[in-house]
């Protein structure tokens, strides 16, 4: 691979933050805006392609942003991700938000986006556009977006905007059993969304209604609760602090000092039910030491002493599961909970049951999918570092070359240099060392001893990629 593939991978892919809030606008949501126009596309007429994609961008930006600033109103940190089916908005750290909270949040979306159509349509109606010109027509198309899109989010379909408000509905009326009901009305509505639009021949509303339909027939798998957004319970800022340095010392491979910190606290919790919460979460994580350390059956034991009311986490359950043999079993439930439980941990274990289960290639795409995409820039490392030395060479290569594309860091180009110079391909892997030193990885003794680079410093062209060293970052 050449920097210049590289350098255009980077630029499809953009970063940028909007009154504050972080967004992300992935490769393939410039791909779907761009088909979307493909009548201009077939007729070459650039500028009005070129017009409709910032429409559509500007639109999706804007509906967006009504929803995070209704999640900053109530405490949340949210961020923006536009991908190929339009866009998210991700809650963030805050509060717990429930009830009919919630339903405000989804509303503010599309209320975001007719807010914005109401000039448009001023313009439209007495604005003086000669018809046929460029700014006639983008003014037709900025009104057909935010109408459009405003009404098919307010669909009571989940995951559409309408769909949650219908969930908070069924959910105060019939309790823990609402969003269940949510998701099955969820996919007969979609089935009759898909069927209607099939017949007034709009195939790209009933792809949207399958891929709602088939949104809400996966989430019948996972767990339930009460249609919340979860927050932190309290906890003392020593313990938290405590906790933290146990997971510090699982990661560091020092297990057995992760016990004894977490036994340590168990020991002046009371065992009672204010205190069945704090005495979970640290059985908890004596649990995960002991599976980490490689003693399954005592994971299992510690898991067994859980407080009455509270069950081990979907993923601790699912990892219980492989070490007892279920592999089958296990393998579905971890993959469940990596869909509904945040952070990089299901992300590890995952990638990591795929590595050892011999599936390499499911890591890579549990990476390239949405919910990888949201794993942190450490994640991506541990993940290329275990398929690199599990000899997946071709798997780690893909995997440092996706998180270069994400994160820009310095690293993943060199891990990427050293799987490309594994599998033979010493021009590749020159080029992302070269790559890597432009990013500020500067450390000499590395470059001149790693015994996986060894064939790329045969190379006559080592010494100019190397001199050509900036300064670090």
């Amino acid at each position: 691979m050449n920097d210049d593939t590289v350098l255009a991978r980077i630029a499809l892919a953009m970063r940028f933050s909007l009154f504050g809030v972080p967004v992300l606008v992935r490769p393939a949501f410039w791909m779907v805006a761009a088909l979307l126009a493909s009548p201009y596309l077939q007729a070459g007429e650039w500028p009005l392609v070129a017009t409709w994609v910032a429409i559509v961008l500007v639109s999706v930006l804007v509906h967006e942003l009504g929803h995070a600033w209704a999640m900053r109103a109530l405490g949340r940190s949210p961020r923006i991700e536009l991908w190929a089916m339009g866009g998210l908005t991700h809650w963030g750290e805050g509060p717990r938000i429930s009830g009919w909270k919630r339903a405000v949040v989804s509303l503010a979306g599309p209320t975001a986006g007719f807010a914005l159509a109401l000039p448009i349509a001023i313009a439209a109606r007495w604005g003086a556009f000669e018809p046929g010109s460029l700014a006639h027509t983008a003014v037709d198309q900025a009104l057909l977006v935010n109408l459009f899109y405003g009404a098919l989010n307010l669909l009571p379909i989940l995951p559409l905007d309408g769909g949650h408000v219908m969930e908070v509905a069924l959910t105060s009326i019939f309790g823990a059993q609402g969003p269940r009901l949510a998701r099955y009305a969820s996919i007969a509505l979609a089935v009759i969304a898909a069927l209607v639009a099939m017949t007034c021949s709009v195939p790209g509303l009933a792809f949207i209604a399958l891929f709602a339909g088939l949104h809400s027939m996966r989430a019948l798998g996972a767990p339930e609760g009460d249609g919340s957004i979860p927050a932190r319970a309290p906890i003392d800022p020593a313990v938290e602090r405590a906790i933290e340095d146990a997971w510090d010392a699982i990661r560091g491979g020092r297990e057995d000092d992760a016990i004894a910190a977490c036994d340590a606290i168990l020991e002046r919790t009371p065992d009672d039910e204010a205190s069945a919460p704090l005495r979970a979460r640290l059985l908890e994580t004596i649990a995960w030491a002991h599976l980490e350390a490689g003693r399954e059956r005592e994971a299992s034991g510690v898991a067994r002493r859980m407080p009455a009311r509270f069950r081990p986490s979907a993923l601790l359950a699912a990892r219980l599961l492989l070490a007892e043999g279920k592999h089958d079993e296990g393998m579905q439930a971890l993959e469940r909970a990596w869909q509904d439980t945040p952070g990089d941990l299901p992300g590890l274990v995952l990638a990591a049951a795929h590595v050892d289960a011999r599936q390499p290639e499911r890591a890579v795409v549990m990476l390239r999918s949405l919910r990888g995409a949201r794993l942190s820039t450490n994640a991506h490392l541990t993940i290329s570092a275990a398929l690199f030395y599990a000899e997946h060479y071709e798997h780690a290569l893909a995997v440092s070359e996706l998180a270069w594309n994400r994160f820009h860091v310095a690293t993943h180009a060199y891990n990427a240099a050293c799987s490309c110079a594994r599998l033979g391909r010493i021009a590749q892997g020159l080029d992302w060392l070269a790559i890597a030193t432009n990013a500020g990885f500067d450390d000499v003794a590395k470059l001149e001893t790693d015994d996986d680079l060894a064939p790329l410093r045969a190379d006559p062209r080592w010494r100019e990629v190397t001199s050509a060293r900036s300064s670090p970052r």
